[in-house]
């Protein structure tokens, strides 16, 4: 914890600038209003110090009672129990404070220091807890800062609320700010401009993107068709062709990058039962109801690792209903490679429910990684964009099994034999049926198992 120990006064040549604050918000000026501002009434709030004199929070007010030549400011002194908490505390600091885009991207990445710094932390006491007792034998008994037990989609989420950028937005200005550190001229050029307001971060994330090539040694990319070229199944660290139960995000956390050529996503979510307001559902839905809900945070937070499994060009295939249909999905994306290339609908030739028209279809949003291509890649171009099949006994009594022969066919039409077939959210595990059917290997899990 942090430990207020007294106010002093200090002549100003006394105290420096804490070497953090310089490389996140750069050298300090005093603006004009602050130093008459401080010349009519003083310094109201103190300057807060480490014991060596260092500046924790007030370098503006510093500056400016040396243009004024103060030879006395009011001052805090704190300390601090380790240096995690230091960077952190300067951090809240400057939470006030107007900041450019690149000061905020810079502060993300010490919030990120500090997360892991917590996390390895965490992992040193549940060594030890281990263990019984502390080195001095006694029984080991004491709170761990909460971040430290997050897992990285709520560590973002926080991250991003605590600079103030929505999630997307920060992913973006941090993707053409990484280039720009990397040396990479025309991010530099995009970076001074996003600072002083002369462009907007998506305009120049787009522009980021649009000078990227796609790259040729990840997909064998030969004029405009090209092979996908995936990982073999011997080489997952994971169970082939089991129902795993855990959940889906920390399953693909396991998962290589750009290892997978095709993957589908089932997100369970209330959108038809929850626009429809049926208040009674009745028992025909009620194992729906009982099945575990996911908000929009944690399909991004799918989503966002399906990006990063994902072999380029290759594809996600995305049940959704009627209302996200319409709604829309993109800010699931937000952040990642996959963008809609095309549409299927699922007749399911069953007689569904509901107050105006009744329901007998479902969406599948076809989705691929950049780069979008279409040949050499997708290779049955026979399959309808209505497909119509009644599900069957296969797939026990989950309630969204999925049609296993539409299943097969895609996988067919975008995988060779052999390849692993991914869904971290597979309820009935037909796309485990569906991809054996078609000669490919299958991982995947379901939080229900």
């Amino acid at each position: 914890m942090t430990e207020m120990i007294y106010n002093v006064i200090k002549h100003p040549r006394e105290l420096k600038q804490h070497p953090l604050n310089i490389e996140i918000y750069g050298l300090e000026v005093a603006e004009f209003d602050l130093v008459e501002s401080i010349r009519s009434k003083g310094i109201l709030e103190p300057i807060v110090i480490k014991e060596d004199n260092t500046i924790l929070s007030g370098h503006r007010r510093w500056m400016a009672a040396k243009d004024l030549k103060l030879d006395k400011v009011p001052c805090r002194v704190v300390s601090f129990s380790d240096p995690v908490e230091e960077v952190e505390a300067l951090i809240e600091f400057n939470r006030q404070r107007e900041k450019t885009t690149s000061q905020k991207i810079k502060e993300k990445h010490k919030l990120e220091w500090i997360g892991a710094e917590r996390k390895a932390a965490l992992e040193r006491q549940k060594a030890t807890q281990l263990k019984g007792k502390d080195t001095n034998g006694k029984p080991i008994i004491g709170a761990v800062h909460l971040d430290a037990t997050e897992n990285k989609g709520e560590t973002r989420e926080k991250i991003a609320e605590k600079i103030g950028m929505s999630v997307g937005t920060m992913l973006r200005a941090e993707k053409v700010f990484n280039k720009a550190e990397a040396g990479d001229k025309k991010a530099i050029e995009l970076m001074k401009k996003i600072d002083t307001k002369e462009i907007k971060i998506n305009a120049a994330y787009i522009e980021v993107k649009a000078a990227e090539k796609p790259p040729v040694a990840a997909n064998n990319v030969f004029g405009n068709s090209c092979e996908i070229i995936s990982m073999s199944s011997e080489k997952f660290d994971v169970p082939i062709n089991t129902r795993n139960k855990m959940d889906g995000v920390q399953f693909m956390q396991k998962l290589p990058n750009t290892s997978i050529p095709c993957v589908f996503f089932d997100p369970q979510y209330r959108g038809v039962l929850d626009m429809l307001s049926y208040g009674n559902e009745g028992d025909r839905q009620q194992d729906r109801v009982m099945l575990h809900q996911m908000t929009d945070d944690i399909i991004h937070n799918f989503c966002t690792e399906i990006n990063r499994v994902l072999v380029p060009s290759g594809h996600l295939f995305l049940w959704v209903d009627k209302f996200h249909l319409v709604e829309g999905t993109k800010h699931w994306f937000e952040g990642t490679d996959i963008k809609t290339v095309d549409l299927l609908v699922w007749n399911k030739e069953t007689f569904g429910m509901g107050f105006r028209t009744r329901r007998v279809s479902e969406y599948l949003l076809i989705l691929q990684k950049l780069p979008t291509r279409a040949k050499g890649i997708w290779s049955d171009h026979s399959i309808r964009d209505i497909w119509s099949e009644k599900t069957n006994g296969e797939g026990g009594e989950h309630a969204h099994k999925k049609p296993i022969n539409l299943q097969s066919a895609l996988i067919k039409s975008v995988t060779r034999e052999g390849d692993v077939i991914l869904d971290p959210a597979a309820g009935s595990f037909s796309v485990m049926i569906s991809a054996n059917n078609a000669n490919r290997k299958f991982i995947g899990c379901d939080i229900e198992g």
